[in-house]
């Protein structure tokens, strides 16, 4: 197999820009300038929660798992996918609400 950037160069898609690495990610929001960054930074593994996407998904009742604020990705237990509990992991800039359940 040849190198991947250039098989999809070939085919006319830039992969910087599809996916947002090098030069063109500081145009893209970053996991520190999310509004629940700090959040989930503090929030204790285990917590029960809800999340709402941007697109008005609703993740959960499930607990939080950990948060990786490199990526910018939580990652959140939720029992009530198909097939039985399943980690989710989803951007924290695409994050709508967050609600604290018990």
């Amino acid at each position: 197999m040849g190198n991947i950037t250039q098989d999809l160069s070939a085919l006319g898609l830039n992969i910087s820009q599809s996916v947002g690495f090098g030069r063109n990610q500081s145009s893209n929001p970053t996991a520190n300038s999310s509004k629940f960054n700090r959040l989930f930074a503090g929030l204790t593994p285990g917590t029960a929660l809800d999340i709402v996407g941007d697109s008005g998904y609703l993740y959960g009742p499930g607990s939080f798992v950990t948060y990786d604020q490199t990526a910018g990705i939580v990652f959140f237990n939720d029992p009530t996918s198909a097939g039985g509990t399943a980690t989710s992991l989803i951007d924290v800039n695409k994050i709508e609400s967050v609600t604290f359940t018990s």
